[in-house]
């Protein structure tokens, strides 16, 4: 009798548990490496097929090392921060995904393969992995490899033109680019007329500072607006790339027309041709802030995705503060060079400046939040 009883304790202990946790299908061995979708994306891609249809009240059990980012149907799903366990019940994971079967990519760099579990069990480990909120995570969560491809390629194709304009008009070139011109507000032009503004060699540097302006501007759109964009133009190269010509060819027109608003406000406060000397020093801070920010950002993309968001938010709130500083500095240096009256200078540049820039950095804070 007591043989018994041991021997029915031993089978409580060993293989009840065993059978609670009995596994109905084990997709370990079903993992299939993707090669990479971008020239410079050095991360694991891993991909299972899950079946939904069979087992009904079965649950998911997945075992992920972190950190990785989780993409269900090619959609990002949640990030793994650190090693998780993630145990769900397939009813449920069916009414979040409404198919027969559910296509799971796992993302990291490094991947370590061999601790990567995706099982179909009865009973499942309940320790759940760390969610974060949808917006975050599909911030968070981009495809890394085509927002990459899309950034470099603009890098490569600006830094190229730049190379090529500096060979051409050197002079021009060294004084837009001289950070001490923010101090002394060098003018390298002669005449300041508006024939001169429509030069070639004034449009070509326009265009130029705009491509990189547009470049950071699709930027933030891609990383703030992940959803949007991907509804209004999907994640194809050749779309980033026709938004990365239209944000380009937006801010090419709005900076045609400021320097026209400048010189008619300029004309109607009797400033003569100030006009050309103030949106090219103001224009030298974007040059400046926005070779910077590029560089910047390119190291995030490559070494810390997951902060490329905050980066380029801390970005621009550097370039929107180092802005009025410059214009405060404008200010000063007007004074000291012309006759006029100090409230007659700050009106100008309050309605020549800084109301369009106020209503210009508030639409970029819209969009960021």
């Amino acid at each position: 009798m007591r043989r018994k009883l041991i021997l029915v304790l031993f089978t409580c202990l060993f293989v009840v548990p065993a059978a609670m946790s009995q596994v109905l299908q084990d997709y370990s061995d079903s993992f299939a490496k993707l090669g990479s979708d971008s020239w410079i994306n050095t991360e694991d891609r891993y991909e299972v097929v899950l079946d939904l249809k069979n087992f009904p009240m079965s649950r998911v059990l997945m075992r992920i090392p972190g950190p990785a980012t989780v993409f269900a149907n090619e959609n990002v799903w949640f990030l793994a921060e650190k090693d998780s366990s993630l145990s769900i019940p397939l009813v449920e994971l069916r009414g979040m995904f409404p198919a027969d079967s559910l296509r799971l990519m796992f993302v990291a760099n490094p991947f370590r393969i061999e601790e990567l579990e995706v099982k179909k069990t009865l009973v499942g480990n309940v320790n759940s992995v760390r969610m974060r909120s949808a917006e975050e995570t599909v911030r968070q969560g981009l495809l890394k490899g085509k927002v990459n491809n899309l950034f470099y390629t603009g890098l490569l194709i600006i830094l190229f033109l730049t190379a090529l304009y500096r060979m051409a008009y050197p002079f021009l070139f060294a004084s837009m680019t001289r950070p001490l011109s923010l101090i002394n507000a060098e003018d390298f032009s002669q005449s300041g007329s508006l024939q001169k503004f429509f030069s070639f060699d004034i449009l070509l540097y326009l265009l130029i500072i705009n491509l990189a302006l547009g470049l950071l501007a699709s930027m933030g759109l891609v990383l703030f607006r992940e959803v949007w964009v991907s509804d209004w133009i999907g994640f194809d190269f050749v779309n980033l790339l026709g938004l990365w010509a239209l944000m380009s060819l937006a801010f090419f027109g709005l900076m045609v027309i400021k320097f026209l608003g400048i010189r008619i406000v300029a004309y109607l406060f009797d400033l003569g041709k100030i006009a050309f000397s103030h949106f090219f020093y103001l224009l030298r801070l974007l040059v400046i802030g926005s070779g910077i920010s590029l560089l910047l950002l390119a190291y995030f993309l490559v070494n810390d995705f997951l902060f490329a968001s905050e980066a380029l938010g801390y970005l621009l709130q550097g370039i929107f503060w180092m802005y009025l500083l410059a214009v405060s500095i404008l200010f000063i240096i007007m004074i000291n060079r012309f006759s006029f009256k100090k409230y007659h200078l700050f009106t100008y540049l309050c309605i020549a400046e800084m109301v369009p820039f106020l209503i210009f950095a508030k639409m970029i804070m819209n969009l960021g939040q």
